[in-house]
């Protein structure tokens, strides 16, 4: 802005004795020359803004400076201290300053740490001291965290499978549950096939059932053949949801059998009959038996009576 404020101002620049000027055209440069003289001395009144030159011949001359000082702006930078810098000044001999600035490296790798930090404290912070299953301590930080990069892709992938494994899974457990009672459905209606007792003339028994466990439900039929009264087979099955289920048995007696286990509901009957008749019988005779008995103790008395006469 000085600068802008410096071309408004005009300048006139006349040629004194023993001087020439000679304007430079296009950039407002003049260049002025003495002829025959040379200056011995100056002073500058900073009051009134004024040069004041001598010459060889002892003449002076004057250049008056307050039109041009006056609309200069002093522009000079000021340079301090920072959070993060430190500025030291050092007087040259030719009269200007040499600026020193150094940074403040004190910072930290932390939340809120607005400090500048070096590769060594980044290092420091980022190094691996022991090698990892994939980081290693001889990589640079870029490289680990490539190699972990690659290796969460890689258990993302990995879990994500797992997952589905275990959703599927859950629904096979699931499936598993419900055939479980189902089975425990088909499995109490099979323990309730019972057969009858056994019958000689009636060798076929027939049961049928119904089992039922957490929900599941299942019907069951079965059937005992006895071809005697110590051995018997059979066979059963149970339906419902799907899963079906059959047994075949055979059972067997030891040891000393019954004579009577033989005999059938209709010949143990007819020998119940038989022995009833038996019974009768001998009570009839023990009947008739007790009435000659009675008639012979009269006769007895009879004759006691006649010997006693």
């Amino acid at each position: 802005r000085a600068v802008e404020e410096i071309a408004k101002t005009k300048t006139k620049i006349e040629a004194g004795d023993n001087i020439t000027v000679t304007p430079d055209k296009g950039n407002g440069t003049y260049t002025l020359s003495a002829t025959n003289t040379y200056t011995t001395g100056g002073t500058y009144d900073a009051a009134n803004k004024k040069i004041t030159f001598t010459r060889n011949d002892n003449q002076t001359y004057d250049v008056n400076l307050a039109d041009f000082v006056g609309n200069v702006t002093d522009t000079r930078n000021t340079i301090v201290d920072s959070d993060t810098v430190t500025v030291k000044a050092t007087k040259q001999e030719d009269g200007s300053n040499e600026y020193k600035l150094n940074v403040k490296t004190d910072g930290k790798v932390a939340k809120d740490n607005k400090g500048i930090v070096t590769g060594g404290t980044v290092y420091n912070e980022t190094r691996i001291e022991n090698d990892g299953n994939y980081i290693k301590a001889e990589n640079t930080a870029s490289q680990n965290l490539t190699v972990l990069d690659k290796q969460v892709d890689a258990n993302t992938t990995n879990i994500t499978k797992l997952e589905n494994n275990i959703y599927d899974m859950g629904g096979r457990i699931g499936e598993l549950g419900n055939r479980v009672d189902r089975v425990g459905a088909g499995a109490a209606a099979l323990a309730a096939l019972h057969p009858l007792d056994f019958d000689p003339d009636n060798k076929w028994d027939f049961a049928a059932s119904y089992g039922n466990y957490n929900g599941a439900n299942a019907l069951a039929i079965g059937a005992f053949y006895r071809p005697n009264e110590s051995k018997m087979f059979s066979v059963g099955g149970s339906f419902g949801g799907g899963e079906n289920m059959l047994n075949i048995g055979f059972s067997m007696k030891v040891g000393k059998g019954n004579d009577y286990m033989k005999l059938s509901r209709s010949e143990m009957a007819q020998k119940l009959d038989e022995q009833n008749k038996e019974i009768m019988d001998m009570k009839a005779k023990d009947k008739e038996r007790d009435a000659q008995m009675q008639e012979i103790m009269h006769q007895l008395e009879v004759l006691q009576a006649q010997v006693k006469k």
